[in-house]
């Protein structure tokens, strides 16, 4: 236990701000009384840390506020959390919404970009505070239902390149060079890819499984791909391409299979992963829900054919997202980039169907029927309906990758560190990988675009 670092790393303003004074905060009881409380400095770094390290692996809104639960800040300081996020609101260092939707929202928070800069790593030496977080850490590596290979590969030889990274980080910001996604650094946002790369490099290396959609989240899940060049021992990534909206392909299959229609899919196949989207449906409702959303999935009116043999066609070879620039060409006289395109899929896959925008309206007009099936999926009565789809949309992919791709490299003995629908692998397993990833695919009759990427090139 007393090798796992339990640093924290929060800027130095902040830092210099928290050292130099005796932290004396009034609490108010619940019968409106009040005392007089001193709060430890350490307390105070680990709410701050939390917020950036929480922040760092999540969608912030467009002001870098980031929803983050109680519990993520009670497991390290218990009941006296509040305090430590008062004392820090009060005195300007932490912002907050101030916003609690029982059930629906949490309270947003980040930090004041006025004591935003360079970050400090902070040892942390209370007892108590490091007992908690070390037994936090165990636990969550305990709990996860991976393989051991795939587990002791991951926390054994995950390693970055730490100076690049940072020079590289440094070079990005400074001459606001858009990453891949076409999203600047802003001040804050530099911080916070700062502050995971630190914990990388410390050895401070997470992994969980999510109940809600079955995918395997961890430093490197969380990582702008832009960084993938830095990490040791691995120089090609493999990727599918168009990724999410391939797997629309089978997610028509499952809601056939759920309506008692055949498939051009083996049986045992589309039984399983039918079975596997059902287990994480569950998870995500209450009984009652779920029956009803199975149901609704029933009844859900499948697109045109015609229409579903193109979209198919176009994700596997790799062509989706070039055919939908063309076709609002033709439609509106606007050019978009391909990041502009990928914006279109996320808005129609992932947000509620009441939400207005003209990308749905440029969506709807290429693949009415298929935006009718969405916006049906999307429509079950049922709290935050919209997430439904996204969740049976990783579901699947996680039934392709984790419970059937990894546990096959795993066996090949081939290395690999592992991105939602993507790995990392070294030049000798490039065509090993390749042919495991092609083939699980394959059994489940779409075959999408696989692009092979030099990592090192980059450098």
């Amino acid at each position: 236990m007393k090798d796992i670092n339990v640093k924290r790393y929060i800027p130095t303003q902040i830092n210099n701000f928290l050292k130099r004074r005796i932290h004396i905060h009034i609490k108010w009881n619940k019968d409106l009384s009040s005392e007089i409380v001193t709060l430890d400095y350490e307390g105070l770094v680990i709410a701050c840390d939390t917020i950036l390290r929480v922040s760092g692996t999540r969608n912030t809104d467009k002001n870098n506020m980031c929803e983050i639960q109680y519990d993520l800040f009670h497991k390290i300081l218990h009941n006296n959390y509040r305090l430590y996020l008062d004392y820090l609101i009060e005195n300007k260092i932490v912002i907050t919404d101030g916003i609690w939707i029982y059930k629906e929202k949490s309270f947003s928070y980040k930090l004041n970009d006025d004591f935003v800069d360079n970050l400090e790593s902070i040892d942390i030496n209370d007892k108590l505070f490091k007992k908690r977080t070390i037994k936090e850490l165990l636990l969550n590596t305990k709990k996860l239902n991976i393989t051991t290979k795939h587990k002791n590969n991951y926390y054994k030889s995950f390693k970055i390149d730490f100076q690049k990274a940072i020079q590289y980080l440094d070079y990005i910001y400074i001459n606001e060079i858009p990453d891949h996604k076409g999203r600047v650094l802003t001040k804050y946002t530099r911080t916070l890819l700062e502050h995971k790369l630190l914990q990388i490099n410390d050895g401070q290396l997470w992994m969980n499984r999510s109940k809600s959609n079955g995918r395997i989240n961890s430093n490197l899940t969380t990582l702008n791909s832009d960084f993938k060049q830095f990490i040791y021992g691995y120089s090609f990534s493999l990727d599918v391409v168009s990724s999410q909206p391939c797997l629309v392909n089978l997610l028509f299959n499952i809601i056939n299979a759920l309506s008692g229609e055949r498939e051009d899919i083996s049986s045992s196949n589309l039984s399983y992963i039918t079975s596997y989207v059902c287990k994480i449906l569950s998870n995500n409702l209450e009984p009652s829900k779920f029956k009803g959303f199975l149901a609704h999935l029933k009844i859900t009116k499948l697109p045109n054919k015609k229409e579903m043999e193109i979209y198919k066609n176009l994700c596997e070879s790799g062509q989706l997202y070039e055919f939908i620039m063309n076709e609002i060409y033709k439609k509106t006289g606007t050019k978009m980039t391909r990041n502009q395109v990928k914006e279109i899929i996320m808005i129609v896959f992932y947000s509620p169907n009441t939400s207005g925008s003209e990308y749905k309206k440029l969506f709807q007009s290429i693949f009415p029927s298929i935006y009718s099936f969405l916006c049906k999926l999307k429509s079950f009565k049922v709290k935050r309906q919209h997430r439904l789809l996204p969740i049976m949309l990783q579901a699947i992919e996680s039934f392709i990758w984790v419970e059937n791709i990894l546990p096959k490299l795993d066996k090949m003995s081939i290395k690999y560190c592992f991105i939602h629908d993507s790995v990392l692998v070294d030049e000798i397993d490039i065509e090993r990988a390749y042919l495991v990833i092609d083939e699980q695919f394959t059994l489940l009759k779409v075959n999408p675009k696989i692009k092979i990427e030099n990592l090192k090139i980059k450098n």
